[in-house]
């Protein structure tokens, strides 16, 4: 149903009222009391109807900055979890996706043991997948990670 339907219906005798009231002063100064009646009844229409607009674009972007805002905050507390060099691996991942260990090391500026040991750990805390791809390692954020903190 239109938002304000109800509210709409309430306000059908306030609306009213003014009008009538108008059209009786008017009535009774020799003027044409239906231009002043309807006048006032199209300008409360116009002003309830702009209203109307303006909470329901105030309603969609508070709804949008919400949702965004509770992703980030549930990215950034995934991540304040890990230590900091884990914490880089993984951001590296989600910013580049899949990669293999030397890059992974380049763009971390970590040493290939420390990313070939974080890896293992991450590995066992069910975050990174490795498979081989020739001579070297592919890693990549498991589906369900990723799916989460994108």
């Amino acid at each position: 149903m239109i938002p304000g339907v109800y509210e709409l219906i309430l306000w059908i005798p306030a609306l009213c009222i003014p009008p009538v009231a108008v059209f009786y002063d008017a009535k009774k100064n020799d003027k044409n009391p239906y231009l002043w009646s309807i006048a006032i009844l199209a300008g409360l229409t116009m002003n309830y109807l702009v209203g109307l607009v303006l909470v329901v674009v105030y309603l969609v972007y508070r709804t949008d900055n919400s949702v965004s805002d509770n992703e980030m905050d549930m990215r950034e507390e995934f991540l304040n979890l890990l230590d900091p060099n884990e914490r880089k691996v993984v951001e590296c991942l989600l910013n580049h996706g899949e990669m293999n260990q030397s890059e992974i090391a380049k763009r971390t500026n970590l040493s290939h043991a420390t990313v070939s040991r974080i890896l293992t750990n991450l590995e066992s805390k069910n975050i990174v997948t490795r498979h081989r791809d020739g001579m070297q390692k592919v890693v990549r954020l498991r589906e369900e990670i990723m799916s989460k903190l994108q």
